[in-house]
């Protein structure tokens, strides 16, 4: 993951896309551009105080770990594959399905 300071400029709307000019001051240095370069990814724009938690909770690895070193998404996995050897069904399938309706579920809330 890539964290970068900038400034959103402006919005060119083109027939199928929309291209999107960003400035930033921080130093982009060849590997780092070449690792940017035709990736798809997301961006997340934040111009108020809460930036630092943000940053700090992409950043932390033990967010959310409860006392015995699992994390909410072990917990999250470790139930679908109970429920899944409850049902007899493929528990790898059904954990990425899932996750899948997990993800679409706050994708639709950032269009």
């Amino acid at each position: 993951m890539i964290i970068l300071e900038g400034k959103f400029l402006k919005v060119d709307r083109l027939k199928t896309i929309n291209k999107i000019t960003v400035a930033t001051k921080e130093e982009i240095n060849k590997l780092t551009e070449i690792q940017l370069i035709g990736v798809s990814g997301f961006f997340a724009f934040s111009g108020d105080q809460i930036k630092k938690q943000v940053e700090d909770g992409m950043k932390n690895t033990n967010l959310g770990v409860d006392d015995n070193g699992k994390s909410p998404s072990q917990k999250f996995r470790g139930l679908c594959f109970q429920i899944a050897l409850e049902n007899n069904i493929d528990a790898e399938e059904y954990y990425l399905q899932e996750m899948k309706k997990i993800q679409d579920h706050y994708k639709k809330k950032l269009i």
